[in-house]
């Protein structure tokens, strides 16, 4: 008997804990989420100007020596 009260003082202490861990779990999650949109955007706008770059030296006619 004394070890079911043990236990089920156990899991109401515990389960308090267990929503503040899952509410910091899902911050950081969002938190990466939103810094992998913010990396994403960064990589997308060096592609699009390195393309545009390529795009220039291409449409421009090579020296002639």
């Amino acid at each position: 008997m004394t070890v079911l009260v043990v236990m089920v003082l156990l899991a109401l202490v515990a389960s308090p804990v267990t929503a503040q861990d899952a509410d910091a779990i899902r911050r950081e999650l969002e938190q990466m989420r939103r810094s992998f949109e913010t990396m994403k955007q960064e990589y997308q706008k060096s592609m699009d100007a390195l393309s545009d770059r390529l795009k220039r030296l291409e449409s421009t006619p090579a020296p002639t020596a």
